[in-house]
C-alpha cells in the first residue's frame, strides 16, 4: 500500500483469526519532506540513530519514551540538519518535535533556528524558536518548535537546535553533557 495522505495504522500478528499478542499503532504524517534528502551538518549519535539518516523525515513520531526507538539524540551538541526538496516548491510552515526527560539527561534545545533557501548558497533565517519549557519537569514532555510564514518557493530548509550543553547546576547530572532528542521534521 503507497501512503500519500495522514493516516494511522494499526497492525498486529493474527493466528487463526486471534491475535496473538498487542498490537503496534502509528498515525503517519505525510508532508513535503518525506522521503527527501537529509544532509547531516551536526552527526546524530549512533547510541539513539532513531532508525538512521531519514528519521527526521519518515512521518513516524517518537513517543514519551526516549527507548522507542523513534528518537535521534545529540550528546553535547547541536542538532543541524539541511533538508533537500528536490525542487523549488511553496512552504508554508516548518516544525520540528523534541523530548524531554530530565531524569534521563535529556532536554529541549535552546531555541531552534528554521532558515530557507532556493539554491543551498543564501539562507533566510525565518525565526529563531525559544524554548519556554522549565527544564525542572517531573515527567517526559514532547514539545513542538514551529513557524508558520506566507507560501514561500523554498528548496532547501535548514533546521537547528542548540543543544542546552550540559546538564543544569540542579541536575544529578551537573556540568556533564546532556542530550537533545530529536524527531519528525514537518514541511507544509
Amino acid at each position: 500500500m503507497k501512503i500519500n495522505k495522514n493516516c494511522y495504522i494499526k497492525a498486529g500478528i493474527f493466528k487463526d483469526g486471534k491475535a496473538e499478542d498487542s498490537f503496534t499503532e502509528h498515525t503517519i504524517i505525510y508532508h513535503h519532506a518525506i522521503g527527501k534528502k537529509v544532509k547531516y551538518i551536526q552527526p546524530y549519535s549512533s547510541r539513539y540513530s532513531g532508525g538512521g539518516d531519514g528519521a527526521l523525515i519518515d512521518g513516524l513520531r517518537g513517543n514519551s519514551s526516549h527507548r522507542d526507538g523513534g528518537w535521534q539524540g545529540y550528546l553535547g551538541n547541536d542538532m543541524e540538519v539541511l533538508i533537500d526538496l528536490g525542487k523549488v516548491q511553496p512552504v508554508r510552515s516548518v516544525a520540528i518535535t523534541f523530548l524531554q526527560n530530565n531524569a534521563s539527561w535529556i532536554f529541549l534545545p535552546d531555541s531552534v533556528i528554521f532558515s530557507l533557501s532556493q539554491n543551498c548558497k543564501r539562507f533566510y533565517s525565518i525565526n529563531e524558536v525559544g524554548n519556554t519549557i522549565t527544564k525542572k519537569t517531573d515527567r517526559p514532555i514532547i514539545q513542538e518548535f514551529s513557524q508558520i510564514f506566507p507560501d514561500t518557493p523554498v528548496r532547501f530548509i535548514k533546521v537547528r537546535a542548540k543543544n542546552a550543553g550540559v546538564c543544569p547546576s540542579w541536575h544529578e547530572g551537573a556540568g556533564q553533557a546532556c542530550w537533545l532528542f530529536a524527531d519528525e521534521i514537518v514541511v507544509y
